[in-house]
């Protein structure tokens, strides 16, 4: 038998449960700082080197050479399926890693959308440009 002198919905569990169910929806709404969203970006460009050097392999023997933009490795004649056979789905899944986490992460983001997605593709690309870098001065 429910209580009658508590307010109406606070009166048996269900009403409990309503109210954690408000307070975890208004801390799944939390903003996070945009320094967050960089942060979270910069990881997610660590192991994402792999799959940028990938893709650079494929756009680089195919058709950045056959444009007459770089050279094609002279030992490579197999085609591009086996590339794209072997490549593919970690540059799929990769892609699609990066932009679900970033998905979840928009609404969070006390950022613009366009300032957000420059940062994130920023922060994403930074460590494979430091790795660019390194590689020329070493």
């Amino acid at each position: 038998m429910p209580r009658r002198d508590l307010p109406t919905g606070f009166d048996n569990d269900e009403g409990r449960s309503t109210e954690i169910k408000q307070q975890y929806a208004i801390a799944s709404r939390a903003e996070v700082r945009p320094c967050f969203v960089a942060c979270v970006n910069l990881l997610l460009g660590i192991p994402g080197i792999i799959p940028l050097f990938m893709a650079w392999y494929i756009a680089a023997s195919w058709p950045l050479a056959a444009l007459g933009l770089t050279q094609r490795d002279p030992t490579e004649n197999d085609g591009i399926f086996p590339v794209f056979v072997a490549f593919g789905p970690i540059i799929a899944t990769s892609v699609l890693v990066w932009w679900l986490v970033n998905r979840w992460l928009r609404p969070r983001a006390s950022l613009s959308g366009m300032v957000f997605w420059a940062t994130g593709i920023i922060a994403s690309l930074l460590p494979c440009f430091i790795l660019a870098v390194a590689s020329r001065v070493a």
